[in-house]
């Protein structure tokens, strides 16, 4: 009987046991898949020469044999006491399956994960030695296979795509997983209650009590708990140090490592720190891009692992398992902005598309000398495996891609040249230990003679930092000032401080000098006038008075007025100006009225048509995207009466989804009024969000439109609108959100449309005139004469307005009086 014909009865034969008597018939089928996988086996072995060396043969009864057996310890029908048993009968061939490389690999992997707690329970009960010998045989073959991969040694040579025998890697990190779970102490009283045991496996109480402590000290089999715990560690740092040290991007097993950890995480929180630790090591922009992959493709597959990343995050943070509690608050921390910031990026990459993209700022391909790098490294994992080689030393090691503490930067990119020149210099500096320059006056009103510290004699440190990216300016920032001592960081800012309001009363003596020299100009005139008056008609006094010594107080007041100065060069045409003016208030001949400032700081330039839109599409744009973002800024000013003006007048109870649409609705009725342009901008973009969501922006378009007439108005009783309809900005786009929404209302959105009609301010025949489409459409009509009704009970100033209306109706479409005549006859007789 050929191999096809066998499956297919084995197949057969599982479905009937499957529906009768699957307690006692599923196990007699898994023996019978058992020999014939053995016999498959055997066949191959000598076909290929030896298991080992067979490189994907086919082995359907192999993957057959083992998919039942998963399923049989996962049937509801199976007694729990009976599961270590059905596993101990069928280990023998599951081991052959897992020596060989063969399609049935990953599916014997997967069924040496489901078997592994249920054969260590049956070990710790029995003493069984052989089958203990068995199982650590099998499971450190499980963890070697995953070095190999870690290595490169099951990839075709040469290739840095690491996409092969996905399937393979995934199931190994499902069994070392389910390893280290049980190679490790259960919490104290922990245990899952019964209805999420039964969702998860209909034995989840029994496979969750198995563990480290239920092997009784002294264990004649097992013997060295300690040992096996820390073989876990070690097989966690293997997962660990997969995510940090593997240079490519092998988004498939990042995420299923991703979501084994977060399964170790829950079951054993005692790995918590360890498993965050590794993750806030683990640099996602750091990957390169595989051979062979396109930029689209390794933009999709990082966006991947990025939301993976995050949903590991919510996972933790919301199941308290991640706890913003000591020992774990600075890690929590961390891992919330980077969550925070893979949210911004996957919104943006959502907004603008995923095909709208620069391939070259996107694309990450090996440089050659990573990949020889790379080549290096992996060498060092296959030494680790197979011993050195008799040959020339391996290439040097290639480092680890890591980030600080998750930091989306690479560290595999050399810094720009500033950088490196800024870092000597800030080394160089570091030696001394506290700071150079502590005077409190600055000696030039520059801010690099206010803020400098660490420079002696008022010699800045040569670095321009205008040419470094902002990202790279606030890194070294941020940087620097989470790791200064809170003693230094209060030094350093009195010394600020006092520099900064030295300059300020310079600047103040000076302006109160030039008022008074100014104001006593005049007197002087005179006063000279009249000694020389005295002197030609010999009334003097004998004596003169004596030329005043220059003295030191003079020389200090001239090197502040030098220090106040402004520090960058004006212009010939603008110092000639300053000169002129400065000598008219010298000599009296201009006051401080009749000073002209715009002469010495130059006329400010207005903003253009198109600087003005651009601006107004911003903020648009802004209080557009903060609608739909879940956290409010804390806006609320406290009731204590210390808080400033300032505070005052901020807004109170901010709201994401209102607040911003209140401010460009004011902003269009009032603020840019005198620009019909900007005003018109905003109100096409309230309209387009109206449309595009009117059932959840009802509130909007009322209180926009109910502003529109409040700010017409209020123009047209002041006298400063005309009767033109372009000015009548309410009647305007009153009309055109009717025109805009009339096609969208239905009769299941009869609130809607009542409210509204009913609140609006002013309503018009034209207003009515929009609503006819509702009354003449069958399907709606309805609505439309539900809502005339109300109207005509409860707003009494358009009773009038309506009974034309339905007048008109009656004219136009005599198909409508058997509507329209009986409310003209209730409401109007």
């Amino acid at each position: 009987m050929d191999t096809e014909t066998q499956l297919r009865q084995l197949v057969e034969a599982k479905e009937l046991a499957m529906h009768n008597n699957p307690q006692q018939m599923l196990p007699k089928v898994l023996e019978t898949a058992d020999t014939l996988a053995a016999g498959e086996y055997k066949q191959r072995a000598g076909t290929a020469g030896t298991a080992s060396e067979s490189n994907g043969p086919h082995a359907p009864i192999g993957i057959f044999f083992a998919q039942l057996l998963r399923d049989i310890l996962d049937h509801p029908a199976v007694p729990t006491s009976e599961l270590p048993f059905i596993a101990s009968r069928h280990i023998d061939t599951l081991l052959l399956l897992l020596a060989e490389q063969s399609s049935a690999t990953a599916n014997a992997i997967l069924a040496f994960a489901a078997v592994y707690p249920l054969l260590f329970d049956l070990v710790a009960k029995t003493s069984d030695a052989q089958l203990w010998q068995k199982l650590c045989a099998a499971k450190a073959g499980v963890v070697t296979q995953w070095k190999k991969y870690m290595a490169g040694m099951m990839d075709p040579e040469g290739s840095n795509d690491c996409s092969t025998n996905t399937a393979c890697r995934l199931a190994l990190a499902k069994c070392i997983s389910q390893c280290i779970i049980v190679q490790t102490n259960r919490p104290a009283g922990g245990s899952p209650t019964s209805a999420a045991s039964a969702k998860s496996s209909p034995h989840g109480n029994y496979i969750y009590s198995i563990n480290l402590l239920s092997v009784p000290d002294g264990h004649p089999v097992i013997g060295n708990k300690a040992a096996l715990d820390k073989e876990s560690k070690q097989m966690l740092d293997l997962l660990l140090g997969f995510l940090v040290d593997e240079p490519m991007m092998v988004a498939p097993v990042f995420i299923g490592v991703i979501n084994t950890l977060a399964f170790i995480m829950k079951e054993r929180p005692q790995t918590t720190q360890r498993i965050i630790g590794g993750m806030l090591k683990f640099n996602v922009d750091a990957k390169f891009q595989p051979d062979g992959v396109s930029a689209l493709n390794y933009r999709l597959t990082k966006r991947y692992v990025e939301r993976c990343y995050r949903n590991f995050v919510q996972f933790g943070t919301r199941n308290d398992i991640i706890k913003n509690a000591p020992p774990t608050t600075q890690q929590y921390s961390k891992l919330s902005k980077i969550a925070q910031t893979l949210f911004i990026i996957g919104e943006e990459s959502k907004s603008k598309g995923i095909l709208n993209f620069d391939p070259a700022q996107v694309e990450r391909k090996v440089p050659d000398a990573e990949r020889q790098r790379i080549a290096g490294y992996r060498t060092r994992l296959r030494e680790k495996i197979n011993g050195p080689a008799q040959q020339a030393p391996a290439p040097a090691p290639a480092p680890v891609p890591t980030s600080q503490e998750g930091s989306r930067s690479s560290s595999i990119v050399p810094p720009p040249a500033s950088v490196v020149q800024l870092q000597d210099y800030t080394k160089s500096k570091a030696a001394a230990g506290q700071f150079v320059n502590t005077t409190p006056v600055a000696s030039s009103n520059t801010y690099s003679a206010i803020f400098s510290l660490m420079n002696n004699g008022g010699m800045d440190s040569r670095q321009d930092m205008s040419t470094l990216p902002q990202e790279t300016l606030t890194k070294l920032c941020s940087e620097a000032l989470l790791r200064t001592p809170t003693t230094n960081l209060i030094s350093a800012l009195s010394v600020v401080a006092s520099r900064y309001t030295d300059l300020m009363a310079k600047a103040a003596s000076k302006s109160t000098a030039a008022s008074s020299s100014s104001s006593g100009s005049a007197t002087s005139s005179s006063s000279t006038k009249r000694n020389i008056d005295e002197s030609e008609s010999g009334e003097s006094n004998d004596t003169p008075e004596p030329k005043r010594a220059k003295t030191e107080t003079d020389e200090n007041e001239k090197s502040q007025e030098s220090q106040v100065k402004p520090e960058k060069q004006q212009s010939p045409e603008l110092e000639k100006e300053t000169d002129e003016a400065e000598d008219a208030m010298d000599n009296g001949a201009i006051d401080d009225d009749d000073f002209d400032l715009t002469k010495l700081l130059g006329k400010p330039q207005r903003m253009s048509e198109e600087q003005k839109l651009a601006t107004a599409k911003r903020i648009i744009k802004h209080f557009m995207a903060i609608k739909d973002d879940p956290v409010d800024p804390a806006m609320q000013v406290a009731n204590s009466g210390n808080g400033s003006s300032l505070d005052k007048v901020r807004l109170v109870d901010w709201k994401n989804s209102e607040s911003g649409f209140l401010i460009l609705i004011r902003l269009a009725t009032r603020g840019t009024e005198p620009s019909g342009a900007i005003s018109n901008l905003i109100r096409d973009e309230l309209l387009s969000y109206i449309l595009s969501d009117f059932e959840n922006s009802i509130s909007i378009v009322i209180e926009w439109l109910n502003e529109e007439w409040f700010s017409s108005s209020v123009l047209k009783m002041g006298g400063d609108a005309t009767e033109s309809e372009e000015e009548d900005n309410y009647t305007k786009w009153s009309l055109r959100a009717l025109e805009g929404l009339i096609p969208f209302m239905e009769n299941q959105h009869r609130r809607i449309f009542i409210r509204l009609m009913s609140e609006l301010p002013r309503l018009d025949l034209a207003h009515f005139e929009r609503i006819k489409p509702i009354l003449l459409d069958p399907g709606r009509s309805a609505l439309g004469f539900q809502t005339l009704k109300f109207l005509i009970m409860f707003r009494s100033p358009v009773k009038e307005t309506i009974k034309t209306l339905l007048e008109q109706l009656i004219s136009d479409d005599q198909g409508l009086e058997e509507q329209c005549r009986p409310i003209l006859d209730k409401y109007y007789s």
